[in-house]
């Protein structure tokens, strides 16, 4: 039967080995500056649910801001699309979101109208863009053409 004093000792280890870990996790963890909170307030501005990935990719990634892309630094490749980011100086793929509208016209475009758009019109993209682990990607807000604009909207 073990005294006290080794009871005591035994009770204080356990506590110890259980609190350790998390606290050395908690004080260790590196200063993200508050990139998450913005990403995430960022997120929650999108006209639509961003995809699944992106949300998931919050704690490892960062919001770039907003930038606009010329038609010269965009390129189609099948169904996909790409641009150069001058920022960084690298490309990135651009997601479109379902739905885009021009309010003047009250025309509403699908994402596959507004791909053969940008692919085709001398357009410029203005694009949310994010650092994620799986790369970037640019989500496109609005697409200008010469003498119309297409917002993106949630639904039709």
């Amino acid at each position: 039967m073990p005294s006290k004093l080794e009871f005591t000792l035994l009770t204080t280890m356990c506590i110890l080995v259980v609190l350790i870990p998390p606290l050395l996790v908690y004080f260790t963890y590196p200063d993200t500056g508050g990139y998450e909170t913005e990403l995430e307030e960022t997120l929650s501005d999108l006209p639509i649910k961003p995809p699944p990935f992106l949300i998931g990719s919050v704690s490892y990634g960062s919001h770039r801001g907003r930038s606009n892309i010329v038609r010269p630094d965009i390129q189609g490749i099948n169904s996909v699309i790409y641009a150069y980011w001058p920022e960084k100086r690298e490309q990135i793929f651009l997601i479109l979101l379902p739905y885009y509208i021009d309010r003047v016209n009250n025309k509403i475009i699908s994402d596959n109208d507004a791909r053969s758009l940008i692919i085709s019109s001398n357009t410029t993209l203005l694009v949310e863009v994010f650092e994620t682990h799986k790369g970037i990607i640019g989500i496109v807000l609005e697409i200008r053409l010469t003498n119309q604009t297409y917002s993106a909207i949630k639904r039709p």
